[in-house]
Parts: C-alpha cells; structure tokens; sequence
C-alpha cells in the first residue's frame, strides 16, 4: 500500500499506522517520505512478477498519477526501455500490479469513476478494505499521451506525418529564420520522430539536445532572436487542463506545498480552490 499523507487533510498520517496494523510496516510506505533509491517503483519492481499482487493506493488523482508513472517506469524496466513492444497489456504482465484506490484526495474522480467512492469513508480503516482489494475485478484503464508543440516549429514536410484533422490547424505566419532551412527541416523531423517513437533513448536525447539549445538561447553570451523549440510530453488518465483552469490548479497545487498547514479536509480544500477562480 502507497499512502499520501499530506492528502485528506492529513489523515493520511493516521491511516498510514492503520495500514501497518494490517498489512505490516515492510508493505506501506508514506509517498511523502520518498528519496531517491526509495521510490514507488523500487518497490514494484519487486514485486512485477507475482501475479498475486495487488496495489492500494491512498490519495487524490494526482497520488493515481504518480503510481501510475512508477509502473511505467517498472515495465520500461522490465520489458526493455529499446524493445519494439513496450506496452504492458500486449506482453504476460497484463494483469500484473492491478491498482486500487482509497480516496483521499479533493476530486477523487478516478476513484469515483471506478467503484471506489468519492470520498473517504471511516470504514476504509478496516481489515475489509483489504479483502475487498484482494477480490476486486480487474479493470481496464485507458491513459492517453499527450505532446504539444508549437506550430511554428514546424515545417512543410514535417505536416505530412500529422494527422489531417490536425493539419488544418497549422496555418501560421513567417517567424524570422535563424538557421538555413535544411537544418531547420532537419531537426525538426527529429524532433517529429522523437517524440512519436517508442524509443524512450532517443526520446531522452532530443530532450538533452533541446534544452541545451534552450540553455544557450538565454547565456548572455549568445542570445538567439529565434524561439527555441519547446514541448511538452506527458501521459493523463481522466483528464488535462489548459488555460486558466490549469493555473488555478497549479495555483492550488502550489499554494498546498508551501502551506501544508491550511489544508486540514476535503472541505476546505475546495473553498481554497474556489478562491483561486476568483484571484
């Protein structure tokens, strides 16, 4: 079991010792006290080929996630980060590592959606919410991946490989060109392929190679009047937001790391949401 302590107002302190009386200190751990060496997926990693194990994880969506991104680490690892078939549910490791929910968290919609409830309840404090994990159903869960890119980065025969749907979106104006335009076309069909490919080395390579450009776009030494190509690649379960609806969550998300302290229940905490829409 994976309990997030600062999540449900910090019960999650006291269920971490309810979880131990049940399942032993050597199975919970605190997610808050992570280090490196001590993370979720080194855990997991031990426990990947036992078909009979199950994962208890307390908290929000956000604790969902971060499980989540430990077993894709723990599959990259298993099933070989170069292979051509690094999906889990296409390999015998489908049904490895099934992933429970006790909600803790704010939203909970994940838990919610899946039978696990809204909220907490006292009664997952006892040894039944153990058993009621070990005789859950398995589930499938769809997770998306998703890549943003500025348009301008890239070229004409780059938007073949985009979909068309997409394509039509990508009218843009002329941008001062720092760079002849066969290396400019060069390196972003790099960037294309990078980012679509399953090889996670050469994923890690072109993220190395643009933040050193991004690196040397702000050295005083030698400034660049051309944008430096930027983007974001992550995988969501439920959801993402964009806009303002991101920055309040991440006005909340920040406000709960520096203030601990005022996030004593589910209650408060979305009155502290609240109040971030209307800043």
């Amino acid at each position: 079991a994976f309990v997030n302590s600062a999540s449900g107002g910090g019960m999650g302190h006291s269920l971490y010792k309810d979880l131990c009386s049940h399942l032993g200190p050597t199975h919970v751990f605190d997610l808050n006290s992570c280090r490196p060496g001590q993370m979720p997926e080194d855990t997991l990693i031990k426990y990947a080929h036992d078909p009979m194990v199950k994962i208890l994880a307390c908290g929000g969506d956000g604790t969902m996630g971060w499980i989540f991104s430990s077993l894709d680490s723990v599959w990259a690892t298993i099933l070989g980060k170069s292979s051509s078939s690094t999906r889990v549910h296409a390999s015998p490791f489908k049904n490895h590592l099934p992933l429970a929910i006790m909600p803790l968290g704010t939203g909970n919609d994940l838990s919610r959606q899946f039978g696990w409830g809204g909220k907490f309840e006292q009664s997952m404090r006892k040894k039944n919410m153990i058993m009621e994990v070990q005789s859950a159903i398995l589930t499938s869960l769809d997770r998306w991946r998703c890549i943003i890119m500025p348009a301008e980065a890239i070229g004409d025969e780059e938007k073949k490989t985009i979909p068309k749907i997409l394509a039509e979106s990508l009218h843009y104006d002329e941008v001062a060109k720092c760079e002849s335009e066969e290396v400019k076309r060069k390196k972003t069909l790099e960037a294309l392929q990078s980012l679509l490919a399953e090889n996670e080395q050469s994923k890690s390579k072109l993220t190395n190679s643009l933040l050193g450009s991004l690196a040397k776009g702000n050295s005083g030494a030698s400034k660049s009047p051309c944008p430096s190509i930027q983007f974001f690649d992550g995988v969501f379960c439920n959801y993402f937001s964009l806009g303002f609806d991101a920055t309040v969550a991440y006005l909340f998300h920040h406000e709960r790391e520096n203030h601990p302290e005022k996030f004593t229940s589910p209650l408060k905490n979305k009155l502290i949401y609240v109040e971030k829409k209307s800043c």
